[in-house]
């Protein structure tokens, strides 16, 4: 028993190790930290998803550390396990937004000037790594559900699927998210970001002709997450989803 200890804590500092620090720089001195995680052995030429992961409002800051720990662990190291990484080895990027900041503003539910950095950080680690462009995928909890709901909103074919937790949007984009596969998810008694958001969004998707996932949760407060991120069929179904508007990959 003391030696599984000592290797199920080896793997984790591995995983941790192999969240990277980073700082994006874009036109007009815009700056943004991020980690980005790594798979193994990504240099064998084949080509890797990529998951995009925002964080909450806890993780506000410029540590370039809160948003893969606390609150933010579970959303951001659910795809680095090591049984995970097996079945589906992913690139991991995990932006971190400033104090006082947010993904999307509250009113108009538009992309934040930090959000299109992280659009930027995107497009920055296609060109440095070998990522695959169709398997591009983003998910977010709390004040990083509403940045999910915004961002695939103002790049509707970027993304290959989006699974926001807890969050809401604007519903006139729902037209132009029909044919984006979306699974969603909310505790029914949240406190802090109502149901109803939720509700809103898939509403308006399904009205408009799209058939998105939902799952909400009876009770329970503001951590969807805890569950929506164990979901068994979550990672199954998200990785074998691939974006039709980008060319085709090996992987």
């Amino acid at each position: 028993m003391r030696l599984a200890g000592v290797l199920l804590i080896g793997a984790a500092v591995l995983a941790e190790d192999r969240f990277a620090p980073y700082v994006y720089h874009g036109p007009g001195n815009q700056t943004l930290p991020y980690r980005l995680y790594t798979p193994a052995g990504y240099e064998n030429g084949a080509r890797y998803p990529l998951v995009v992961f925002l964080h909450g409002v806890e993780a506000l800051g410029s540590d370039n550390s809160k948003q893969i720990s606390g609150k933010e662990y579970t959303g951001s190291h659910v795809w680095t396990t090591l049984e995970n990484q097996a079945k589906y080895p992913c690139f991991v990027l995990a932006p971190q937004c400033a104090l006082g900041g947010v993904w999307a503003y509250p009113v108009s539910r538009r992309p934040s000037r930090y959000l299109l950095r992280v659009a930027g950080i995107v497009d920055e680690l296609e060109r440095r790594y070998p990522i695959a462009p169709d398997r591009i995928y983003v998910t977010g909890q709390s004040l990083g559900g509403f940045g999910v709901w915004a961002l695939i909103g103002a790049f509707p074919g970027r993304f290959a699927a989006a699974v926001p937790v807890c969050g809401g949007g604007n519903t006139r984009k729902a037209p132009s998210l029909i044919h984006l596969p979306i699974w969603a998810f909310h505790n029914a008694n949240d406190p802090v970001v109502w149901v109803l958001e939720s509700r809103r969004m898939i509403g308006a998707l399904r009205k408009a002709g799209g058939s998105p996932k939902y799952t909400e949760y009876p009770g329970g407060l503001h951590n969807s997450w805890d569950r929506a991120y164990h979901e068994p069929e979550l990672l199954p179904w998200l990785f074998a989803l691939r974006n039709s508007l980008t060319p085709a990959t090996t992987r």
